[in-house]
C-alpha cells in the first residue's frame, strides 16, 4: 500500500452551479469521491453519477459503482457532516464498541426509543447496499468508521454486526470543514 499523503481537488468541469471536484479530500484517510454522468441522465433534474467514500484508503459502498442521484444524496449527506454529534467517551471508545455504539443509537431495537442521526453520514445508497458509515468528534478531530457487505436480518429489521471489518480514520475538524465548505453538485 502506498503511504504517501495524497491531497485532491480535481477539477472536472463546469457542474450544475459552477465549479466541482471529484475528489475532496485525502483518500488514505477521508475523501469524498463524486461526479456526474452525462450518459446516465435525460436532464440536469436528477444529476445521476457517482458517489463513492474512501476511509483509510478504503472505497465505500464497496466493490460496484452504484448509480446516485447526486441532487438528493449530495445535499443530504452535507447536511449529516454538519451536524455529527460530539461525544468524547464515544470517541474513545474501540472501533467495534464505537460502530456498535453508533449502529444502535441510529437503529434503536426498542421501538420507543428515537433515532439518533447525528452520527450518521451513510448516504441512503450506501444504506440500501449495506454499507454503514458513521462518525463521531471530540471537539478537535472527527473519528470515521465504515463498513460494507452487512448481513441484514429480515426477521430482526437489523443488521448482524459481528466479526465485521470495519475502516477508521480520524481527522481535524479543519480538514472535515473543508471538505464540507467544497461539497456540493
Amino acid at each position: 500500500m502506498c503511504n504517501a499523503v495524497f491531497k485532491a481537488e480535481y477539477y472536472v468541469g463546469q457542474g450544475v452551479r459552477g465549479r466541482k471536484y471529484m475528489i475532496l479530500g485525502e483518500p488514505a484517510k477521508f475523501a469524498i469521491v463524486f461526479d456526474v454522468v452525462k450518459e446516465w441522465n435525460t436532464d440536469l433534474s436528477f444529476n445521476n453519477g457517482v458517489l463513492m467514500i474512501s476511509v483509510d484508503w478504503k472505497v465505500y459502498p464497496g466493490n460496484e459503482i452504484v448509480n446516485a442521484t447526486l441532487n438528493f444524496e449530495i445535499p443530504n449527506l452535507k447536511d449529516c457532516m454538519s451536524n455529527i454529534g460530539v461525544d468524547e467517551q464515544l470517541f474513545e471508545l474501540s472501533k467495534d464498541e464505537a460502530f456498535t455504539k453508533m449502529y444502535d443509537l441510529r437503529f434503536p431495537e426498542d421501538w420507543d426509543v428515537d433515532e439518533d442521526y447525528r452520527f450518521d453520514i451513510s448516504p441512503e445508497i450506501f444504506s440500501d447496499n449495506d454499507c454503514l458509515i458513521f462518525a463521531v468528534s471530540n471537539g478537535t478531530q472527527v473519528r470515521v468508521l465504515a463498513s460494507t457487505n452487512l448481513e441484514y436480518i429480515k426477521t430482526e429489521s437489523r443488521y448482524n454486526l459481528e466479526n465485521i471489518e470495519i475502516s477508521e480514520t480520524y481527522i481535524s475538524i479543519e480538514e472535515w470543514n473543508e471538505i464540507l465548505s467544497k461539497l456540493d453538485i
